[in-house]
């Protein structure tokens, strides 16, 4: 009879086990979308981040990212690099306080390689910050997509 018990209870082992790790995956957190992080250009993308930044954005922000007037230099300063990625490509499209906006004029290759020309201009610290930035600050549904 203590043969029967045992050979029972393994038996309902057998079969509860994979239940609650199935139970268990089916309730787990699902993972969060890998964030591209735009990282700092160089060689030929610098050569067309620059080209594009020269024909579509030096006029208002300078030729070295200086800033000129009322427009914001983008190679120092907290304004740089207090955007996460996601949100440089909708001020790229849409424009904001004066800029224009380029939706339609400039693909996303090509508003990855201006961001990534601007970010050359930073130094670590900046860039660390940025990237920190851009985990923190995701972007929105309507954008990730």
């Amino acid at each position: 009879m203590n043969h029967k018990k045992l050979r029972g209870f393994v038996l309902l082992l057998a079969l509860l086990v994979p239940a609650i790790v199935a139970c268990g995956a089916a309730i787990s957190p699902t993972t969060t979308p890998e964030i591209a992080i735009i990282e700092p250009a160089f060689g030929s993308q610098l050569a067309r981040g620059q080209e594009l930044y020269a024909a579509n954005c030096a006029s208002c922000h300078g030729q070295n990212g200086e800033g000129l007037g009322p427009f914001p230099a983008l190679n120092s300063g907290q304004h740089a690099y207090s955007h996460p990625d996601w949100e440089y490509f909708v001020l790229i499209e849409n424009g904001k306080n004066g800029m224009p906006g380029f939706k339609g004029r400039l693909n996303n290759e090509q508003m990855t390689d201006i961001i990534a020309r601007m970010k050359a201009w930073w130094g670590p610290g900046q860039l660390s910050e940025q990237r920190q930035l851009c985990l923190l600050v995701p972007p929105p549904t309507a954008v990730a997509n």
